[in-house]
């Protein structure tokens, strides 16, 4: 989400990088990019529909729509 020419704090005393972007500059460029943004194409159909119908890991990686 870090664009060129953004401010940056560094504190080095507490060893943190914060962006210095208002939070709708930030939505608006979270909505731009979309979902997966980086995820490379899918080397079979298979990985196709695996990424289709499976949450990411950070969510649990279950079946979208089963029960939790």
């Amino acid at each position: 989400m870090v664009q060129t020419g953004d401010p940056v704090r560094i504190d080095l005393n507490t060893c943190s990088a914060d962006m210095l972007v208002d939070d709708e500059t930030l939505k608006a460029r979270r909505d731009a990019v979309g979902p997966r943004p980086f995820a490379p194409d899918s080397q079979t159909p298979w990985q196709e529909m695996f990424r289709e119908k499976v949450q990411p890991f950070s969510e649990g990686m279950v079946l979208d729509g089963a029960p939790e």
